[in-house]
């Protein structure tokens, strides 16, 4: 349960930056931020499908997560 409550304050803190940047217009400081949000999402999901059973899905999700945090997001912030 307490997996699903970060879930659910990692999804209203993204979309309250997107809808911030989309106001201000300043994409470039905010993306790698909301990029990483929601790579920790995908974190969590993972962990959570993991937790029901089906742990080549969970993977995948938390491959996928921390692909992204690891290369692409630096690679936003550098260039």
């Amino acid at each position: 349960m307490h997996i699903r409550k970060l879930q659910l304050t990692i999804v209203f803190i993204t979309l309250t930056l997107c809808l911030y940047s989309t106001f201000t217009m300043n994409f470039q400081t905010f993306s790698p931020i909301i990029l990483f949000l929601f790579s920790l999402y995908g974190i969590l999901v993972g962990i959570e499908t993991i937790q029901k059973q089906q742990k080549q899905l969970g993977a995948i999700s938390i491959g996928l997560s921390l692909f992204t945090i690891v290369f692409v997001i630096p690679f936003i912030m550098f260039f």
